[in-house]
């Protein structure tokens, strides 16, 4: 099945993300790394031709190894304290910093040719992401495997989902 539009991943240009917390809530998130609590932040999704604003997303960091590099990955969701929200189809969504891929492409690539071989399609785009107004840099927005993703690939939402954990 072909997943609805979404331009969260339409990669014809690169979209910018604007995460606005706390400053203390971001130095807290830095200094406890394997933390999965996740903050209430403001999200803008700048597209250039409209912009799209949400309070109350969550927003933690995400990884395993990324997570002592320097440049990190984060997870966003939209319905942590909205249960039930959606964003373009997305309850989460993955900005992925590709800490260890200096030419920002290989997962996309990776996932241009995955779906073209037939296989259930996962949705990449691009993004500038800011925060709190600072730079932070190219991030590869990726779509969430999660019972949406189900439901847009199979039909239904029914089917098991695991996640493999550091060390697996």
């Amino acid at each position: 099945m072909t997943p609805p539009y979404s331009i969260l991943y339409d990669d014809t240009q690169v979209n910018k993300i604007y995460i606005t917390m706390d400053i203390d809530s971001l130095s807290e998130m830095y200094d406890e790394l394997e933390n999965e609590h996740e903050y209430a932040v403001q999200f803008v999704f700048d597209r250039g031709t409209h912009t799209d604003t949400l309070q109350d997303v969550g927003f933690r960091l995400r990884g395993n190894t990324s997570l002592s590099s320097a440049k990190k990955s984060f997870k966003v969701s939209f319905n942590t304290y909205n249960p039930g929200r959606t964003f373009e189809t997305a309850k989460k969504l993955n900005l992925i910093g590709n800490h260890n891929d200096p030419t920002m492409v290989r997962e996309k690539t990776y996932f241009d040719i995955y779906n073209r071989l037939g296989l259930p399609m996962r949705r990449v785009g691009f993004a500038e992401v800011y925060i709190n107004n600072q730079y932070f840099g190219f991030y590869t927005v990726v779509e969430e495997y999660d019972d949406i993703w189900c439901r847009d690939r199979y039909g239904d939402d029914a089917g098991a989902l695991f996640k493999c954990l550091y060390g697996s």
